[in-house]
């Protein structure tokens, strides 16, 4: 208990808190920004299902695991990019395929 109090009494510990605390908040400010950036791109009638797709993922996924889910799922889509480059498009007529963005 002594060890609490003591850092409870420490300035540089309060500093530490208040950096982590600033930085947390810088963090989840741009996690709000780049989801409204994606969602306005999508169709005003799945814009709000795209919204609370994306703040309920930022909001369950632990930061350490959304960083690894982030670089597996870029490992795989490079794997499926030199596959495609590979062996060409995956469908005959993919380049007749409608996109959901504007």
């Amino acid at each position: 208990m002594d060890i609490f109090i003591r850092l409870a009494a420490d300035p540089s510990a309060w500093a530490a808190l208040a950096t982590l605390v600033a930085m947390k908040v810088v963090l989840g400010l741009d996690k709000l920004v780049f989801i409204a950036l994606l969602s306005s791109r999508i169709d005003d009638q799945r814009r709000g299902l795209a919204r609370g797709l994306g703040l309920s993922a930022g909001a369950l996924v632990p930061p350490g695991a959304g960083r690894l889910g982030f670089v597996g799922s870029v490992a795989i889509v490079a794997a499926v990019g030199v596959m495609m480059a590979a062996s060409g498009p995956l469908l005959p007529d993919s380049h007749k395929l409608k996109s959901c963005y504007r």
